[in-house]
């Protein structure tokens, strides 16, 4: 199964939309007043804002480059909004946003859309620290997230229910997760429906049966802080930032 984790579940990091903070200037322009003949203007401070909006894998990028460019660019005003992938495109075709942030390759339908990808990730299966098990097969992720296997003792693992962590409709991590296991519609209604990667990451945290499927990215900064998660390897394929 490596050659298609390899394809189906690394998935590029996009900006999508037209925009560019040199074109996204509000009206407003703040120019100190001349109040005495012969008196020198200071530079006109004009104010700039953007809106992004839309993955939650690609929020935290953009949430710390937009801080940095605030930083040293304080007239400006940068605006860094979650809400999925689908989100993300659906605020670049209408507007609402500047810029959409999408964590899936554009769609036919959204062709519209200039899309620039700014880095690549994958989807990781994470559980809690404290699970036994250190490896799965693509098998029973299907079984597990399918509702045939609904404990842990069945995998080798302690006993107890297997608590399935799920994402909403919208969301890329789901798309791509449906695709690569087969389980479009078929994910068993028990599971807990989330949305961001941190949300999940926290649930799982919190749960010592909980298995739930985040970006790769966001389970490694996770676990280089301390949040008792571990992220499976999955049919001998580690899921690795470096990979």
């Amino acid at each position: 199964m490596g050659g298609r984790l390899e394809f189906d579940m690394v998935r590029s990091l996009l900006f999508v939309g037209a925009a560019s903070l040199l074109a996204c200037e509000s009206a407003s322009t703040n120019t100190a007043s001349n109040t005495g003949s012969g008196a020198n203007l200071p530079p006109a401070v004009t104010e700039r804002s953007l809106t992004l909006a839309g993955s939650s894998t690609v929020q935290p990028i953009l949430e710390s480059a937009a801080a940095a460019w605030e930083k040293t660019h304080p007239a400006d005003t940068i605006s860094v909004q979650g809400g999925g992938s689908g989100v993300g495109v659906s605020s670049a075709t209408s507007g609402l946003a500047d810029i959409g942030m999408v964590s899936r390759g554009l769609k036919p339908e959204e062709s519209a859309l200039t899309a620039t990808a700014i880095a690549r990730d994958g989807i990781a299966i994470i559980v809690h620290a404290a699970n036994p098990l250190s490896a799965i097969s693509y098998a029973q992720v299907v079984a597990i997230y399918g509702g045939t296997t609904t404990t842990w003792d069945t995998l080798g693992g302690s006993a107890g229910p297997i608590t399935l962590i799920s994402k909403e409709a919208g969301r890329s991590t789901l798309e791509l997760f449906e695709h690569h296991f087969n389980l479009k519609g078929k994910i068993a209604p028990s599971a807990i429906i989330i949305g961001p990667n941190g949300q999940a990451i926290t649930t799982t945290a919190g749960d010592p049966n909980a298995i739930s499927y985040v970006s790769i990215g966001s389970a490694a900064v996770a676990e280089s802080q301390g949040t008792p998660i571990k992220r499976l390897i999955l049919d001998g394929v580690a899921a690795s930032v470096e990979k």
